[in-house]
């Protein structure tokens, strides 16, 4: 029952209530990670009475419309979303679609209690009010919640539109409206709402929303009218632009590059001495230029940390305002600014929704999905290279490939090109302009980054001498596309004079080392795996085939998943023990990769196979 995100025949359709196997069957996400199993009883009843008694009300609203001769079937619609900055902007082409359909309806956006991005809806065309829902999430009492549920329910809102996960709210289910959309991503609860559009991983997210409110409207918006725009009431921001100019110092006629650090996960964070050296090349290549650094309050560590990395003679036309503006202030810097230069994270949707030249740097996530939008009303650039081990949503990586792999010529290039490119004067769409790169397991090795070792398990067994069991597995495992490997045969008393004939050449593309253990026992398992000294450990039998790719996937899933041990065919085996893992064809990881991933230049006295150490300047 899981519906790939890939799937072109995009249509709003009946969910249908899974079978009991199927609901217990782990969902998996675009990043191959597993999710909740089913829907719990208590919801799936509570959802079926507040919907039975919905419709009744729904009936009684429609008499009563019918009498005062406003026969109307839809007056207000909540819009469910639970998010941050970027989460919300990214909705408006959707409200302001909702908006163009409904024109007199009260539309009314349902969010979580402690949403920061309340200010982009003041005086916004598109949604008449803003409420916190998220009262199942409080710890108050449950008379508490129970009220907060009646509340919702007495508002009798018509139409329910949701989001894809985890964007939705459980509240949601408990308006009683009669009509609930929302986009299906695979998570179980989703099968909850009333009709449900396939989420497409390969379209952004924008233009999923936008698709929901289309199907539900049956109108197609414009092409102009698919792009991000945020309406602000304009005399504010100009207001906020004038005092903000005063309050940093920022020369009258100088040109103003906005540099924001920050992100909710560290991953997605380009690095610090990276962001400093491109604000160092520019402000002594361009005398007019000021550069100010934005954040909220907590990120004034990482606005001083490139503070502190410009030369001091340069340092006077840089600006801190972490923590120094709010939401529409930081608007108004954007309206100032003649680039903008972001990681994935909000500022970077608010940016391209008021057509600040943007240059955006993409770090492990989907970018189709949740780059910036490819329509905007101003230039833009994107930034990424593709590496093996995406997309993820890890918190913070050690390695980080994916981000490293951006240079400080391309990025300080695209800033130049996006600031003499400016802003157009005619009002046109500007589409994005994407540069990805790819790089394979092979490739990152060659240029330097230490990559986890995977360890080869090849016993010896059904007669088979240790000499026999690694001729047999030596070509499988020389095939692998993954570079960093090593064997451990693992034989019995009888093979303890073995010794490695091959050419050196070969002994050093792929070291083989041996232990000798007990045959069949508990105890030489547990020996052989302490034996090994790879991150991985991927068993090999006699006979077995693996797919050139295999260990290449195996190695991506596992750094992509830090908290699942076990794999098998690129996914994630939740609850697998030590049985599943010693089954041939599945990955063990043995240690927590890329978060704490073990250099390679550790292992260099063992003599392991080594890709280089990793390096900072790549």
């Amino acid at each position: 029952h899981f519906l790939p995100t890939n799937c072109s025949a995009l249509r709003v359709q009946r969910a249908r209530r899974m079978p009991a196997r199927s609901r217990r069957l782990p969902y998996i996400s675009e990043h191959g990670l597993p999710r909740e199993p089913y829907v719990g009883r208590v919801q799936r009843v509570t959802r079926l009475g507040t919907g039975a008694l919905g419709k009744a009300w729904y009936a009684a609203r429609l008499a009563g419309r019918a009498v005062s001769g406003d026969p109307a079937p839809v007056r207000k619609i909540l819009v469910v979303r639970h998010g941050f900055l970027g989460d919300f902007v990214v909705m408006m082409p959707a409200l302001a679609h909702l908006r163009r359909q409904y024109p007199e309806a009260r539309i009314v956006l349902g969010v979580q209690h402690d949403m920061t991005s309340a200010p982009l809806f003041d005086g916004n065309p598109y949604v008449d009010e803003v409420i916190g829902i998220d009262f199942l999430k409080h710890k108050g009492s449950r008379a508490a919640q129970l009220r907060g549920m009646a509340g919702l329910f007495a508002r009798g809102f018509d139409l329910v539109i949701a989001g894809g996960e985890p964007n939705a709210l459980s509240e949601g289910h408990q308006t009683g409206a009669p009509r609930y959309y929302g986009l299906y991503d695979g998570y179980p609860d989703q099968e909850l709402q009333g009709r449900l559009m396939i989420r497409d991983g390969f379209r952004h997210e924008a233009d999923n929303n936008l698709a929901l409110v289309e199907a539900i409207t049956g109108v197609t918006a414009t092409q102009e009218q698919r792009a991000p725009v945020l309406p602000l009431p304009e005399p504010v921001i100009a207001e906020r632009a004038a005092a903000l100019g005063s309050a940093l110092g920022l020369p009258a006629g100088g040109r103003v590059l906005t540099i924001h650090p920050g992100s909710k996960r560290a991953s997605r964070r380009w690095p610090l001495e990276r962001l400093a050296e491109v604000a160092r090349r520019l402000l002594a290549g361009m005398d007019d230029l000021t550069v100010v650094l934005t954040g909220g309050g907590g990120e004034a560590a990482l606005t001083g940390t490139i503070l502190a990395g410009i030369p001091e003679g340069l340092r006077d036309r840089v600006r801190d305002a972490a923590g120094a503006t709010d939401l529409l202030g930081l608007v108004a810097l954007l309206d100032r600014s003649a680039a903008l230069l972001s990681n994935d994270t909000g500022v970077m949707h608010l940016g391209r929704s008021r057509g600040t030249p943007l240059v955006a740097l993409l770090g492990p996530e989907n970018d189709k999905l949740w780059g910036p939008h490819p329509l905007g009303p101003g230039p833009a650039v994107a930034l990424r290279r593709i590496v093996p081990c995406a997309p993820c949503q890890l918190d913070r990586c050690g390695p980080h490939y994916c981000m490293r792999g951006l240079t400080v010529d391309e990025v300080a290039a695209a800033v130049v090109s996006m600031i003499e490119a400016g802003r157009p004067t005619d009002g046109r769409l500007v589409p994005l302009a994407v540069r990805r790169h790819r790089a394979g397991w092979k490739a990152l090795a060659a240029e330097g980054y230490a990559l986890p070792l995977v360890t080869v398990l090849a016993r010896a067994d059904g007669g088979r001498t240790l000499a026999g069991t690694l001729d047999a597995v030596l070509p499988v495992v020389e095939r692998q596309s993954y570079p960093n490997i090593e064997i451990l045969g693992v034989g019995g008393p009888a093979d303890a004079g073995w010794t490695d004939s091959r050419d050196p050449v070969r002994r050093q593309a792929l070291p083989i080392r041996s232990i000798v253990v007990e045959p069949e026992t508990e105890p030489a398992l547990r020996a052989a795996a302490a034996a090994a000294w790879g991150e991985l450990v991927a068993p090999l039998a006699p006979g077995q085939d693996w797919p050139s790719a295999h260990l290449a996937v195996a190695v991506a899933a596992a750094t992509r998943a830090p908290e699942f041990d076990v794999f098998r065919d690129g996914r994630p085996m939740p609850g697998a023990g030590a049985d599943a893992a010693a089954r041939p064809g599945a990955v063990l990881r043995r240690r927590l990769l890329l978060t704490e991933s073990v250099p390679a230049s550790r292992l260099a006295p063992k003599g392991g196979a080594l890709a280089p150490p990793l390096t900072g300047d790549r």
